[in-house]
């Protein structure tokens, strides 16, 4: 995966809070607005996925706020949040359904339920970044990450009820305190060095 990899890093932040790093969660009750649930495997033609990860709002709040030492940056970040969810397919096999036209597909379908596009990347033919938005009034409730190679694909939902002013520095505080080695968090040893190398790439075309 090329420097686009950092968008996912971010995302996958709120996952890792725990020892563990990534639990696996039942689904919420009821979805929330800014909750979008695919069916990849059936959308690919392929079996289950590499990872597989849901976590609601009670899980979520729980691992920010385990233990004497967390950080309240993250404990901020998270209280936003209400669903998180994270699919890979790795290793996809050649013959099968072509991914970025599955994405094009989805992301057809959530135009249509009112969701917005925010980032669209073309990198060459093997991958393609595709990040949505969902917005109620002045509030953003979801958001919708899409990356995907011929053999691979990375899906994250992000859902909760998060304000354009504030989210943004919350989410700049946490990323902020990884990159710069003042905040470790289990699951994601290497995030550092990955958001340092993409401020590397950035310099270059």
């Amino acid at each position: 995966m090329s420097r686009m990899r950092p968008i996912l890093g971010l995302s996958a932040l709120v996952i890792a809070l725990g020892p563990g790093g990534l639990v696996a969660a039942p689904q919420d009750a009821e979805p929330h607005p800014g909750s979008v649930d695919i069916d990849w495997s059936k959308a690919l033609g392929v079996k289950e996925p590499s990872v597989q990860v849901t976590l609601g709002p009670a899980l979520l709040k729980l691992m920010a706020s385990a233990g004497e030492e967390a950080d309240p940056d993250v404990v901020e970040l998270v209280e936003d949040l209400s669903h998180v969810r994270v699919i890979v397919h790795e290793d996809l096999p050649a013959g099968g359904s072509d991914v970025a036209e599955a994405v094009d597909a989805q992301i057809e379908v959530l135009l249509d339920e009112g969701w917005s596009p925010v980032v669209k990347v073309r990198e060459g033919e093997q991958e393609t970044v595709d990040i949505l938005m969902k917005a109620d009034g002045e509030t953003i409730v979801g958001f919708v990450i899409f990356v995907a190679e011929p053999d691979e694909l990375v899906f994250v939902n992000i859902a909760g009820t998060m304000d354009p002013e504030t989210f943004g520095p919350k989410l700049g505080a946490v990323v902020g305190k990884v990159s710069g080695g003042d905040l470790e968090l289990d699951g994601l040893d290497d995030l550092t060095e990955l958001l340092k190398s993409s401020t590397d790439d950035g310099d270059t075309p």
